[in-house]
């Protein structure tokens, strides 16, 4: 039955003309939620199939992360600048790396405590603010945000939020922050927010000094928040910690 609902989300994706010209410059977050029995037989499964899956994707994926949610959901990232041949080949990458664990794949589907829901994300380049040192696997910790902008509203938001990620970087706020629009498995207002960090008490005491420090008192700041806060409706505040 999972293998049929993965041949259609290809099938769904292949059809669809937004994938058909991927360049360099498209990251894609493909992402995996779900719900499991034992949070601890999913870490140590993922910890093990996951670096499998990327060694045998030859480039085509390069990160895979598993995280545990506070809202017992799981998530499984995965990122590529090649989405069409991840859409090609990513059950093939799935099958070949399973050959070297024997029973995993059964281990997962009994652990499996509801349906796993796939969606697939653009980064938004210009939104985000990228440290040139940052390293995916030094940052344990995520608050993620997914929420909409209405479809008429959608060039204002990504205006505004795009002079506020430039601010950001202008005001010497260095911790990392990332945007993505939905392409696939959520509406295209759609967009979240992935805000790394060390530990949740690492990325508290940040946000404090940011806004202390940096934006609280930033008329432009302030400015542009008046913008994008207004239009912007959330559909889930997640905090999620990577497993290994």
């Amino acid at each position: 039955m999972k293998k049929i609902l993965y041949s259609l989300v290809v099938m769904l994706l292949s059809a669809s003309q937004i994938f058909a010209q991927t360049t360099p410059t498209n990251n894609y977050l493909i992402m995996a939620e779900s719900r499991v029995k034992s949070g601890s037989v999913f870490a140590a499964n993922q910890a093990k199939i996951n670096p499998a899956i990327v060694k045998v994707s030859n480039g085509v994926i390069y990160s895979r992360t598993a995280h545990r949610g506070e809202s017992g959901r799981t998530y499984v990232w995965t990122t590529t600048y090649q989405l069409g041949q991840f859409i090609d080949h990513s059950w093939d990458f799935y099958m070949t790396a399973l050959k070297d664990f024997p029973g995993m794949r059964e281990a997962d589907s009994v652990n499996s405590n509801g349906p796993s829901y796939r969606s697939v994300w653009l980064m938004m380049n210009d939104m985000c603010q990228i440290p040139k040192d940052f390293k995916s696997s030094n940052y344990g910790f995520r608050r993620v945000t997914i929420f909409t902008v209405p479809f008429d509203k959608v060039d204002e938001f990504e205006d505004a939020q795009t002079k506020r990620s430039a601010l950001a970087i202008k005001l010497g706020i260095t911790t990392p922050f990332f945007v993505y629009k939905a392409r696939f498995g959520y509406s295209t207002n759609t967009y979240m927010t992935s805000e790394p960090d060390e530990s949740d008490i690492a990325y508290y005491a940040h946000r404090k000094e940011r806004q202390e420090q940096k934006t609280n008192n930033n008329a432009e700041w302030q400015a542009l928040s008046k913008i994008t806060s207004p239009l912007t409706t959330n559909v889930r505040i997640d905090q999620i910690y990577i497993v290994k």
